[in-house]
């Protein structure tokens, strides 16, 4: 398990933003090379978790795999970050999207995100005593020719037009786009938890329900997101 975490981050790193592999003609990292089609895997973070096993399966297939995840950044065009550079993201989302509409051997995208803590603007309460700290809207939206920040309880619908949008741009394009749902949140840094645990209760340590979470919690906190993503 330790391998494969080091071996993720590793992954994620080569595969931030723009990173490539010198022997491919693709500007994005190459993780399976091909004469033939392409699937990309595009996303923030969250998306490096899945390049191990996506890997893994897609070798199995006539398909080359290449993928691009900046941290922080929802695959959507029109949006930014608050903090840092103000055009990183929404720069490196454009470039994207132009070079998925004008690579025809780009056949299949695959979108994702940890899109409800985007939309909701918080991090994650688990009702059960784990809270995300410090989480709050990040975001600013392109309206006409200005940006705004988002707030979900004014502005809601202009990310979900972004989410709309940005997704029927690539379907209009011919391309085949796979949407990544959401995955359950925590609340706690699980690591952490599970080590606090295991000194009162060490033979119950890892038992798979220790750091589990309602599902009528993930229900409810995802239901908007759902919205947008139908």
């Amino acid at each position: 398990a330790i391998n494969l975490a080091k071996e993720t981050i590793n992954w994620g790193q080569l595969c931030e933003k723009s990173a490539k592999n010198e022997e491919s003609k693709h500007p994005y990292c190459t993780l399976i090379q091909s004469d033939n089609k392409f699937i990309f895997l595009y996303g923030d973070s969250h998306t490096s978790k899945l390049l191990p096993a996506a890997k893994s399966l897609f070798k199995q297939t006539n398909y080359g795999l290449l993928a691009s995840s900046t941290r922080g950044c929802p695959p959507i065009l029109g949006i930014s970050r608050l903090e840092g550079s103000s055009d990183s993201c929404y720069e490196h989302n454009n470039a994207v999207y132009q070079y998925l509409i004008e690579t025809p051997e780009i056949e299949y995208i695959i979108l994702s995100a940890r899109w409800t803590e985007s939309i909701e603007g918080t991090g994650f309460d688990n009702k059960d005593g784990g809270v995300e700290p410090g989480k709050k809207s990040r975001f600013v939206i392109k309206q006409k020719d200005e940006f705004v920040i988002y707030e979900p309880t004014l502005n809601r619908e202009l990310l979900s037009k972004a989410y709309s949008d940005s997704i029927h741009s690539l379907l209009a394009a011919g391309k085949k786009v796979v949407l990544i749902y959401p995955v359950p949140e925590a609340g706690w840094d699980v690591p952490n938890y599970i080590v606090k645990y295991s000194f009162n209760y060490p033979e119950r340590a890892f038992d798979e329900r220790v750091a589990s979470t309602s599902y009528d919690v993930f229900k409810i906190r995802n239901q908007s997101t759902y919205k947008v993503l139908d």
